[in-house]
This record gives C-alpha cells, sequence and structure tokens, in this order.
C-alpha cells in the first residue's frame, strides 16, 4: 500500500474485465476498494446471428 492511501475508487468501461479485475487486485494489496455503479459500465453481450 502507498504511503497513506487506504482506498480505493475504481471507475471506468468494460466492468466485466478490467474495472473488476483493477478492483480485485487492489484488495489484497490492503486498499479499501470501493466501486462506483454509477460511473461504470458495461456493454451487454449478445450473439448475433448471421444468415448466408
Amino acid at each position: 500500500m502507498l504511503a497513506d492511501i487506504a482506498h480505493c475508487l475504481v471507475t471506468g468501461l468494460m466492468t466485466r474485465a478490467s474495472v473488476a479485475a483493477t478492483a480485485r487486485d487492489a484488495v489484497p494489496l490492503g486498499y479499501n476498494v470501493l466501486l462506483a455503479v454509477d460511473a461504470s459500465a458495461a456493454h451487454a453481450v449478445t450473439r448475433t446471428l448471421i444468415r448466408t
């Protein structure tokens, strides 16, 4: 943990990937992690059927 930093506020895009990974990685380093739900987003995973 760096100096006097105790909390980590995480925001961003692609919550299922990079934002979630950042939050998970910060916990074992001793940070109290806060995920700003209103400042995070992810796109819906959909399947597209292509007809030929």
